[in-house]
């Protein structure tokens, strides 16, 4: 007899009832043919909706990323991964507001771990408005809750796999104003934090964030704009857990910089200025010195960056 794992099973049963949702355009493909392609999402009133869904079945053989030469050695497992997403855009004239909502399911069949949770859920927000005139804003936010999603939190991948749930916000903006043809001032506010449930594992800390910074623009031309900054950073570490506390850490800084927009979907920066950082609490020490900083930044999709 053969069993099936649970995660194949509920593969399947998505398939079965995506291909009976196709069905009625499958037996009338030349109705189909007549109706145009959508372009601009579906309309529902003044706004626009963009939905979607993915299935994905896989297996990996090792779900924990673990050394073969370790004593509890590696786990394999079949995974089901079902991702659908909804995007709502509401243009009004120039401006634009975009929310996105991703409710993603992942199910393991391995029983040698514990799931926490199988659906994480991702929220987006997007705002590009012109005020006025002279007057520019746009904002960004994203809202993450999930365990496994761990390269949400460390983008340096030293955290392979999660069962601790977590939240993470992370809100940024940026107001231009406009001075004449080439020159332009603009503040950017942001503010991070990550939130975890239980923190006494893998070293898990919860921290927030908040900065600001003020900018003089100078556009060199179309896509290049050079840019005189002073900004302010303030992180707040709980590391109740571990042996050092709380955690708080200052940084000014000021300096030059140059931005330049490759294309719509890529752009480049480069900054160096001098800054000063302090902490209170751990083992850090002041400093102070000369930094230089790098980004490249390319979107991915409607509301996704890399």
């Amino acid at each position: 007899m053969t069993v099936v794992s649970r995660p194949l099973r509920v593969f399947r049963a998505c398939v079965a009832a995506c291909f009976l949702l196709l069905l009625p355009g499958l037996a009338a493909p030349a109705v189909a043919q007549l109706l145009p392609p959508r372009r601009q999402g579906l309309p529902s009133g003044p706004f626009l909706l963009f939905p979607s869904v993915s299935f994905e079945a896989s297996h990996d053989s090792n779900v924990l990323y673990r050394s073969s030469d370790l004593s509890e050695g590696v786990v394999g497992s079949d995974i089901v991964f079902i991702r659908p997403r909804i995007m709502v855009e509401l243009p009004i004239g120039r401006n634009r507001l975009r929310w996105a909502y991703s409710p993603q399911y992942r199910d393991y069949s391995s029983d040698q771990f514990q799931q926490s949770n199988r659906i994480s859920h991702f929220f987006d927000f997007d705002a590009n408005l012109k005020l006025g005139p002279s007057v520019t804003c746009v904002v960004r936010d994203h809202m993450f809750r999930g365990s496994i999603e761990v390269d949400q939190v460390d983008r340096g991948g030293e955290l392979t796999f999660g069962l601790i749930p977590f939240v993470i916000q992370s809100a940024g903006a940026e107001i231009g104003l406009d001075l004449g043809a080439r020159q332009g001032i603009s503040v950017l506010p942001s503010y991070e934090s990550v939130r975890f449930e239980e923190t006494g594992e893998q070293r898990l800390f919860n921290y927030r964030r908040r900065g600001f910074e003020g900018r003089y623009n100078f556009r060199l031309s179309e896509p290049t704009t050079l840019y005189v900054f002073s900004s302010y950073e303030g992180t707040q570490q709980d590391r109740e857990e571990l042996i050092f506390g709380q955690v708080e850490a200052a940084s000014h800084r000021a300096g030059v910089g140059l931005r330049r927009v490759v294309n719509q979907s890529v752009m480049t920066q480069i900054s160096a200025g001098y800054q000063n950082l302090k902490f209170v609490g751990g083992t850090g020490s002041r400093f102070s010195g000369l930094g230089l900083d790098g980004t490249i930044s390319v979107r991915l999709g409607e509301l996704a960056s890399l």
